[in-house]
């Protein structure tokens, strides 16, 4: 289906969250906005890159990360991303590319011709960047985004290789030792010899282990509260919901390696914990529990309201970001951030699909959930490949129903709100009539 074709305005209306700390995310990520706006101020750098690039590495040179697919959803989220797509559509690039990149490239493209900030821009926009710097896993399209956003502005830019493995070889990647050395090494080389050096030419400035191994240690740190944090979910009733879920995960993607976000997390657990051990629900007397597997509708938050009015929750483990290591060797921190790399290979993978079916199935199996909605995210190619084989698996080994939603994560141009609601109400009398089959 062509954007606009036939599909409604998405509601405006904003999620109603559970938890007060989750409430606070959106503050968080304006300090960082404001903060990476205001970087030359204080003697930074800001660096346009992609969601995996070693954000420690640049932390530890006083260059601030600004994650372009961050910026999409909260563009999303504030009702502007239409407005940057059409700028990138009518700069002919296709309406089926990942329209996190598009809106990227409509803001890049309005800034660099009128020269200041785009007025739409939320949150007061994110800067001209110093650098671009772009890692090569999950899908070719970031590179090609920085590649194309150099046409309105010539900077440094730096691309390095984290290579996916190839199908046969990530399937028995997990049990192999000689396959792990082999990746680590590769990834240590390409941080020490193509990052480092891009860094320290653009910058100035020297690699700082110490500094490095700092700025790591706040990573680890909030990282184990926000997995504890997931791991409460498993409570009946569920102590939050998925719009929980999506607000929290931000500060995670966008100011992680700094206190705080350890801040922030700490404080979440607490606050998840309280709920859990006083059996505080997101969802009064909860008769369905969903799991949303996938994306959001970043513009059309308000959908998962409409859960709670069936008397289910949804849930999600899409930014769920595993289990930290308990031996974190702080004095090789860059040799820690290879290995952090390699845990993520399956981002990239052939068996990526594998993988997070795999973790649907145990998550679904782990939290007592009734049914599973994704959605395929139209112009997200790295979800939609794989799609159906996902759907699959899942359907041959879980014994509960499976919604199959289209639509995408930031164009609102591919919603029908109206729609949607209906597939969700006919999927929970499909869960009933399940359950009235199996008494």
């Amino acid at each position: 289906m062509e954007p606009g074709e036939k599909k409604q305005e998405a509601a405006v209306t904003k999620s109603k969250k559970s938890l007060e700390t989750a409430g606070k995310a959106g503050s968080l990520l304006k300090a960082w906005y404001e903060r990476v706006n205001t970087a030359k101020e204080r003697g930074e750098l800001t660096a346009w890159t992609m969601i995996f690039c070693p954000y420690d590495l640049l932390l530890s040179f006083d260059v601030l990360p600004v994650f372009i697919e961050n910026y999409g959803p909260v563009c999303a989220a504030k009702q502007v991303a239409t407005h940057f797509c059409e700028i990138a559509e009518g700069e002919r690039f296709a309406k089926d590319t990942c329209s996190y990149l598009r809106i990227g490239l409509g803001y890049a493209e309005e800034y660099s011709r009128t020269g200041q900030v785009p007025e739409t821009a939320p949150w007061g926009g994110i800067p001209k960047p110093d650098m671009m710097i772009g890692p090569s896993p999950v899908c070719d399209g970031r590179i090609k985004f920085l590649q194309a956003a150099q046409r309105y502005w010539d900077v440094p830019f730096c691309c390095y290789e984290a290579l996916n493995m190839p199908f046969h070889i990530a399937a028995k990647a997990e049990h192999n030792e000689e396959i792990k050395k082999h990746y680590v090494k590769l990834y240590y080389e390409q941080l020490k010899n193509v990052l480092i050096p891009f860094l320290e030419k653009t910058t100035g400035k020297k690699f700082n282990k110490n500094k490095l191994s700092e700025t790591l240690a706040l990573d680890m740190e909030h990282q184990r509260f926000y997995h504890a944090t997931n791991n409460l979910l498993k409570a009946r009733p569920a102590p939050y919901g998925a719009q929980d879920s999506f607000a929290m995960c931000a500060p995670s993607l966008v100011c992680r390696g700094t206190q705080e976000a350890v801040d922030f997390y700490q404080q979440l657990y607490n606050e998840v914990k309280y709920r859990v051990d006083h059996k505080i629900g997101a969802v009064q007397d909860e008769k369905y529990r969903i799991l949303w597997a996938w994306l959001p509708p970043w513009y059309a938050m308000s959908i998962f309201n409409h859960f709670e009015t069936r008397k289910a929750v949804a849930v999600t483990q899409a930014y769920d970001i595993g289990k930290v290591p308990e031996n974190i060797d702080l004095d090789n921190p860059l040799e820690t951030i290879a290995r952090k790399m390699y845990e993520g290979h399956w981002y990239g993978s052939g068996t990526m699909w594998t993988d997070r079916a795999s973790r649907d199935l145990r998550f679904v199996q782990e939290n007592g959930v009734d049914g599973i909605i994704v959605l395929q995210a139209e112009s997200c190619r790295r979800f939609s490949m794989g799609y159906l084989h996902t759907v699959e698996l899942l359907k041959e080994k879980s014994d509960v129903p499976i919604l199959d939603l289209k639509s995408d994560m930031a164009d609102k141009r591919f919603w029908s709100d109206e729609q949607i609601k209906a597939d969700i109400d006919m999927f929970l009398e499909k869960i009933d009539d399940l359950r009235s089959h199996r008494k």
